[in-house]
């Protein structure tokens, strides 16, 4: 890979690291909000959770996306997969 497509990449994934640290940080903030309107209008009724619920899942799924996803279907990964296939292909 050349320089550029390297510095491409490298930006690409700065950017959705911040992305991620800001959608956690909205996520905290919100969810403490909601938390404290739950407390006040209807305590003993929990319904906030069910929001931290889904929006958790959604910021598992970028967290894995942004962190985890590299190791397991990286540029690696993909080269080797590549690599395979070309050699399956050769012996045909």
């Amino acid at each position: 890979m050349e320089n550029q497509q390297l510095a491409e990449q490298a930006q690409r994934h700065v950017r959705a690291v911040r992305a991620f640290y800001f959608n956690l940080v909205t996520y905290l903030f919100i969810n403490l909000f909601l938390f404290i309107i739950d407390y006040v209008t209807s305590p003993g009724e929990w319904w906030f959770y069910w929001v931290s619920i889904g929006w958790g899942f959604g910021l598992v799924i970028q967290a894995w996306t942004v962190f985890g996803k590299s190791q397991m279907f990286g540029a690696d990964w993909e080269r080797k997969k590549i690599q395979e296939y070309m050699e399956k292909n050769d012996k045909q």
